[in-house]
Order: C-alpha cells, then sequence, then structure tokens
C-alpha cells in the first residue's frame, strides 16, 4: 500500500523513510512552468511517498523558441524581436488553443518547423492577440483540426500560405486591420470554399469576388486586390481607390472588365498602384485604363507591357452645395456628367443652371432634360458653379422701379392679377411672353379705327404667339381666375428700361404704362377700361369693361389707355367725336365680336373749364364772345 503524508516539518523525513527506516528515495518537484507545487519524496523500498516544502511556479525555459519543461509555450516574433511574441497551447485533447500574444510581427515559418508543429493535429482554435502586428508565413500550413481563426485589429499583414491547406477551417473573425495579405494565405480552406455571392474582403483587402454581378463598390480604404480576386468575373468597369497599393497577380484573369479607373496618383513608380503579374491574363487591347491626368507619363511607362489603353482623367471642381455626378470621381474625355444642387440662393433670385469652365476659362455646354443637367467631359479639368437669375415680382404699386438692379441680367419676372371672365382690360409689361391658350383667356392689339370713327378694331392675338414687351394689349380672361404672367429667361435691358410703348392708328393712340399714372383737367382726355384701371375723381355711372372718358384720373402700373390726337399726357382740347364707339374684336378667322364700347361722354362731373379750340385753357368763362370747348363739347359764348 502507497502511504502519503505530509509534514510541517520534513528535515527528518528527508533523511530516511518512517515507515521502514529505509534511506534510499527519491526526491521530485510538483511545480509547473505556470503553478506553484512541493518537493515529493517517495521511498525506494517501500514506494511510501510524502511532501515536502511548497515550491513557486518554475517558469519557461525556452531553447530554440520552445520551453524545454513543458513544450506547450515558446517565442516566435521576428529575427532579433524572437521574444517579443509568444506562442501557448493551452486546452486538453483533442481540442487546443493556441494563442500569439506580444508586440510586433511573427517569424515567417517553413511548411512543418513552425514552434507548435507538434500539435498540428489538435490545435482547434487559434487566436492572434491584440499588439502582434503580423502572422508569420506558413504558420498554419496544412493544420487540418483548426476550425476557427480570430485575428486582432493590430495585424496589418497575413503572411505567405499562412492557412493554406486547413481544410476545416470555416470561422475567420476579426481581422479588421488588415492592410495586405500575400500569396496563397487562405488557399485550400473551407473558408475559402464557401465564400457568399459578392465581395468578400479581409479588413482593407478585396479578397475575393463570387457570383455573376457586374459591378461592385470598393471600400474607399481599400489597400490591396488580392490575387485572382476578379478572375473570371461578370464585372464590367470598377473604380479602384487612391488607397489601393498593388493590383494582385491574375487579379483580373478572363473577367469581362471593359474599364478601369484608378485614382492613384505619383510622379514615380513607387507612388502609383502596382499590377501585378498577368493582372489581366493576356493581353487586352479592349480594356481601357483611366488614369490621373498629373500620373499619366508615369502610368504609361511601368504598365506598358499590357498593351492596354490609358486615358487622362480629369477632375471636377463643384462650389460648395453642387455635387457632380460620374462613374469615377476622374472622368475622361467625352464621358457624361451629371450635376445636381443648388448651393445657397441669394435673397431675391432663383437658381438658373450651372456655368461649367475648363482650364481656360471657356464655357462648356450644360444641357438640361426633363430637369436633369448634364455636360460633357472636355479634355481638361472643369468648375462648376450654380447660376442665378433675378427672382422678380412685379406689382401695381411699385411699377418696374424693382427692375432697376437687374440690368443686363437674365431673370425669372412675373406679374399677377385677377380678371373677371369675359370683362376685357388692358395689359402692358416690360417682358417678353408666349400668348396662352383660350382656355385663359385672349390677347388683342389695337388695329384701328374706321372712317366714321364709330368703331374700335382690336385683332386677337393667335395662341404661342410672342406678346412684346411695352406693348398695349387688350386681354378677355376666359374665367373668373388670379393669372400669372410670367418669363422665366428673361434679359433685362443693360441700359435701363425706356418708357412704356404705344400702337398708334390715325390719330387714335393706344399708350401702354409702366407706372402708375395720374392727370387732372386740362390734359389730354383719356379713354380707360374702366373697373379695371381707372377711379373718376368725380363720380357718375359707367359700364365695367368699356372704355370709358376721362378728364382726370388715376390709373395702375401695367395697364393702358386710349387717347386721340397729340402726345399724351398734354394739354388739348377733346376732339369732337360720336357718343359712343363700338370695341369690336377680329378672330383668328376672321370673325368679329363686339366687346364693348368706348364712351365718349365724359364721367367726371360738370366743371367750370373752358378750353380755347387749341385746347389753351382759360382762368374762366370767356367774356370774348366765341367757340369754345366746355366739359368737353363746343360752346358757343355769346
Amino acid at each position: 500500500m502507497l502511504l502519503v503524508m505530509l509534514l510541517a516539518t520534513t528535515t527528518a523525513w528527508a533523511e530516511k523513510c518512517q515507515e521502514c527506516g529505509s534511506s534510499a528515495y527519491t526526491i521530485t518537484n510538483t511545480a509547473t512552468c505556470t503553478q506553484g507545487g512541493n518537493y515529493q519524496y517517495e521511498c525506494d523500498n517501500c514506494h511510501c511517498v510524502w511532501l515536502g516544502e511548497v515550491t513557486p511556479a518554475l517558469g519557461h525555459s525556452v531553447e530554440n523558441n520552445v520551453c524545454t519543461r513543458c513544450g506547450k509555450y515558446g517565442y516566435c516574433g521576428d529575427y532579433y524581436h524572437e521574444s517579443e511574441v509568444t506562442w501557448e497551447v493551452t486546452g486538453d485533447a483533442p481540442a487546443y488553443t493556441l494563442t500569439i500574444s506580444g508586440t510586433g510581427a511573427m517569424k515567417n515559418y517553413g511548411s512543418s518547423n513552425q514552434p507548435w508543429a507538434a500539435f498540428k493535429d489538435v490545435i482547434t482554435t487559434a487566436n492572434i492577440g491584440d499588439g502582434v502586428t503580423r502572422i508569420g508565413g506558413n504558420a498554419f500550413y496544412q493544420f487540418t483540426a483548426l476550425t476557427s481563426v480570430t485575428i486582432a485589429s493590430s495585424v496589418t499583414t497575413i503572411g505567405n500560405a499562412v492557412f493554406f491547406g486547413c481544410t476545416n477551417l470555416t470561422t475567420v473573425s476579426g481581422a479588421s486591420g488588415v492592410t495586405y495579405v500575400d500569396s496563397s494565405a487562405f488557399d485550400e480552406t473551407a473558408w475559402e470554399n464557401n465564400l457568399p455571392d459578392g465581395l468578400t474582403s479581409v479588413g482593407h483587402v478585396a479578397y475575393r469576388f463570387v457570383g455573376d454581378g457586374t459591378s461592385v463598390n470598393l471600400d474607399a480604404a481599400t489597400t490591396q486586390i488580392y490575387e485572382y480576386c476578379f478572375r473570371d468575373s461578370k464585372i464590367t468597369s470598377i473604380v479602384i481607390p487612391a488607397s489601393v497599393e498593388r493590383i494582385g497577380d491574375y487579379a483580373f484573369a478572363n473577367s469581362a472588365l471593359q474599364k478601369m479607373y484608378v485614382l492613384r496618383s505619383g510622379s514615380n513608380s513607387t507612388e502609383i498602384t502596382q499590377l501585378g503579374n498577368d493582372a489581366f491574363s493576356e493581353w487586352r487591347d479592349d480594356l481601357v485604363i483611366v488614369v490621373p491626368t498629373a500620373a499619366y507619363s508615369t502610368y504609361s511607362g511601368h504598365w506598358y507591357s499590357y498593351n492596354l489603353k490609358l486615358q487622362r482623367g480629369y477632375n471636377i471642381t463643384c462650389n460648395e452645395g453642387i455635387t457632380a455626378t460620374s462613374y469615377a470621381p476622374i472622368v475622361a474625355q467625352g464621358e457624361t456628367v451629371t450635376l445636381s444642387g443648388t448651393g445657397t440662393i441669394p435673397d431675391g433670385y432663383a437658381f438658373a443652371g450651372y456655368s461649367v469652365k475648363d482650364a481656360d476659362d471657356d464655357d462648356v455646354i450644360v444641357t438640361e432634360t426633363s430637369g436633369v443637367y448634364s455636360f460633357t467631359m472636355p479634355a481638361s479639368d472643369v468648375t462648376v458653379a450654380a447660376t442665378w437669375k433675378g427672382l422678380i415680382v412685379l406689382n401695381e404699386t411699385d411699377g418696374w422701379t424693382t427692375l432697376n438692379q437687374y440690368g443686363g441680367e437674365t431673370v425669372n419676372i412675373s406679374f399677377k392679377r385677377t380678371f373677371a371672365s369675359g370683362k376685357a382690360s388692358t395689359v402692358c409689361l416690360p417682358f417678353d411672353m408666349t400668348a396662352p391658350a383660350a382656355s385663359v383667356g385672349t390677347f388683342a392689339t389695337f388695329t384701328g379705327v374706321n372712317s366714321e370713327m364709330t368703331e374700335v378694331t382690336m385683332t386677337a392675338v393667335a395662341e404661342g404667339t410672342t406678346l412684346t414687351a411695352g406693348t398695349p394689349y387688350l386681354f378677355t380672361p376666359a374665367t373668373d381666375a388670379e393669372i400669372t404672367f410670367a418669363n422665366t429667361d428673361y434679359v433685362v435691358p443693360a441700359g435701363g428700361f425706356t418708357a412704356a410703348g404705344m400702337v398708334d392708328q390715325d390719330s387714335w393712340h393706344f399708350k401702354g404704362t409702366y407706372e402708375n399714372l395720374t392727370w387732372d383737367d386740362g390734359q389730354t382726355v383719356l379713354y380707360g377700361l374702366a373697373g379695371n384701371a381707372f377711379t373718376p375723381t368725380g363720380g357718375g355711372t359707367y359700364e365695367i369693361g368699356s372704355f370709358q372718358r376721362f378728364n382726370s384720373g388715376t390709373t395702375a402700373a401695367f395697364r393702358a389707355y386710349m387717347y386721340y390726337g397729340d402726345t399724351a399726357p398734354a394739354h388739348h382740347a377733346a376732339p369732337i367725336l360720336p357718343e359712343s364707339m363700338k370695341v369690336v374684336l377680329v378672330g383668328a378667322s376672321g370673325n368679329t365680336t363686339e366687346i364693348g364700347t368706348l364712351q365718349t361722354s365724359n364721367i367726371k362731373l360738370q366743371s367750370d373749364d373752358w378750353f380755347t379750340l387749341d385746347g389753351r385753357k382759360l382762368d374762366g368763362k370767356p367774356m370774348q364772345k366765341g367757340l369754345y370747348i366746355h366739359n368737353g363739347r363746343k360752346t358757343v359764348v355769346k
């Protein structure tokens, strides 16, 4: 029977066995590399065992990067820094975990000389700890028991064939900081063989594209396109970010790629994107590569052996708030660029479009289709700015004074007014516009007065005809409505506006006004459309929508009036006219419609003003006998 005893003091026991008295015994230490223990004594005669004093953990004793005591720990740092990165195997068979810890890069190995090679068939999990920067080449070469690996964000490089042949490796976690993966790193692994459709990346490395997709967006932080990444893919075009330092061997072999945009720029071969062996697997005279103009000669010199068609890619600079949309940030000559956004619109202005200038400050044509603006890229960098036009809303109070600040500019101008259905009104606007459809109303111009002065003719303007700025018109609305007249691209005269124009027919004049007009007794008698434009100062009755005679009154801006004889407003005696004149509208087919009357009788209350026949106003009733004008009629003073 084996007897084990623990004594407080072991000196005497160390001399001989207390059971049989034998002085022959064997001493062992139960402490390990990482845990403390006791000295253990075993009698060689009766095999009685007793424990001695407590001893601390022994610590590792590493030779040739493996602990000579436990064999489960060692160094794996790069040359001259071996001890800065360590490895340790933990757990129980048959599922061990290998943990790499420390700071810095791991050493590269051959296919079978890893310090932990003795556990090759039982390591199922690997953890690459924080602080490690590189997983050494062949570190897990054909470790067929390995099923998962976790890689800390500190790791930037995965070496050559690190996981090659790990046929049961299904899970690769972490690796967010990886910027470079060496050749064959994951070849013949279950993880690689079961990648989902689309692009799979390892950290910042575009690793493999799977499926029938024809387009892909690389992350702007991508640093490498891995070997064979897009081999046999149906990708037709791709943008290679400026962050990409290398396109790997056979990366686009046998792919459908037709156009590639490479954004990385540099003045020498070390600064541009490097191209791996047979990146396109064959001579591709159908493949166009667009590179930054500044690096065109560098790429031409170092990529020439692939017989690639290199094109210069130009830059677009947009003002704040404007976006230029193209397939890539650099644009080849002849490609289409669409524009959006307006930036901050100044007060009093509206968005008008875009101005695109080339490097020589020449204009690039911008087209607009259904609200979409675009231009064709010239062989030059361009700048894009929004253009504005004045947003002018005229009103009857301010008149045309609001236009003064926009001289020479293209503006969006409008005038709004309320009309009554079928009631003719006068309109005279300081901008061209297009005659509206009949469903809105009919514009007409003054075309004559018959010789008997019994009929005033207005001729309708056809729909779609340009209504000329400054020309007075008669407008008959089709419905009760508030109507806006507008011109979205009107060029305000650089030298300022002239007065509103008029239409002359014999001695009759149809005159427009851009401002409020007031006249008093003694000035030329005016005829205005009653109920819309004129306010009689003396009362009276009149028919709404007919031209009425006023000896004095006011009219609002952007309207028109008629008068007979001398230039208005000037002193002039009222002519001898019939009591009323028909106002007829001649339609497009030649038909005539009476739309109102021109009343020659004054609606102002009677006044004592007297005029000579030549229009001179007298101070009162003349004392001298003769023929005079009084209240608009010839009067004989006897």
